[in-house]
């Protein structure tokens, strides 16, 4: 049996479709009721009840469960203390996945933080984990690059130079079932795109693809990096990720050759995955 957390999520719901399809067994942990295929239990990573009830019977447990946007006091609660209440529920031996971020190599990112801290709690109580480090994840109907596409005025902040490695959809749940196939653990893997792309030339490819153009505004970083700091001086539990609004101009590429040789980790680019979202 697999526990999926994080099931009605953009990549959750994903995995869970490829796995319904490929015959396995399948249990969600969701806050909310949702029409899913698979067996369900209702709770949340910070109810250690519902966490005990989710977990009987599983041999695996792939935990994609994770608050994004939230204040500092928020993200602990969910990605450090949710996540260790998951981990202290398991069998030490139960085949752990954590889906992280490549924000977790980010020093000033609060939400890279709470995912390096809950890559900690994995490794100090596990004996079988496998820690996914995906960087900016797109493909239909995501948080990011649909509303580019949507958009006809893009701002772009700073020289719009910096890089990015995006990873389409389909890659990140490739990775993740191919992990649940092969024989390896205790290894950490970056899942990223295979090209480190600027934010200019992403934007360029989305409107070759999609045949649109935008008008850009650039925005001087130091007039962003002003306003985040004032904005976060006057609304201390503000629910703006505004540390990662201050790294929006910090490169966040990845080396993806341990992911390549373990586990056979092959995504496509970014521009193929563009022209899918267009399909």
């Amino acid at each position: 049996m697999i526990l999926i957390t994080g099931a009605s999520g953009f990549v959750g719901s994903e995995l869970v479709k490829e796995l319904v399809k490929r015959k396995k067994r399948v249990r969600c942990l969701l806050r909310k009721k949702k029409d899913i295929n698979t067996e369900v239990v209702y709770g949340d990573l910070r109810d250690k009840k519902s966490i005990e009830d989710a977990v009987k019977g599983v041999d695996t447990v792939i935990h994609l469960g994770a608050l994004i946007l939230g204040s500092k006091e928020e993200l602990i609660d969910v990605n450090i203390k949710g996540t260790k209440n998951l981990v202290n529920s398991v069998d030490k031996n139960t085949k752990f996945i954590f889906i992280s971020s490549i924000y977790a190599g980010i020093e000033n990112s609060a939400y890279g933080y709470t995912k390096r801290k809950g890559e900690e709690a994995v490794k100090a109580k596990l004996n079988n984990w496998v820690i996914l480090r995906p960087s900016l994840i797109y493909g239909k109907n995501d948080f990011f690059i649909t509303r580019i596409i949507r958009a006809r005025v893009m701002p772009v902040i700073g020289n719009g130079r910096y890089k990015n490695q995006p990873v389409y959809i389909k890659d990140v749940v490739n990775a993740i079932i191919k992990v649940l196939e092969k024989d390896v653990k205790n290894k950490t893997y970056n899942i990223a795109g295979p090209h480190a792309l600027s934010y200019n030339k992403m934007l360029d490819i989305i409107s070759e693809e999609f045949k649109i153009r935008f008008l850009r505004i650039h925005i001087p970083f130091t007039l962003i990096n002003f306003i985040t700091k004032i904005y976060k001086t006057m609304f201390r539990n503000t629910k703006l990720p505004l540390e990662q609004i201050q790294n929006i101009t910090n490169d966040k590429t990845a080396d993806i050759n341990m992911a390549a040789k373990d586990i056979g980790y092959s995504p496509i680019s970014f521009r193929q995955g563009i022209r899918l979202m267009g399909e």
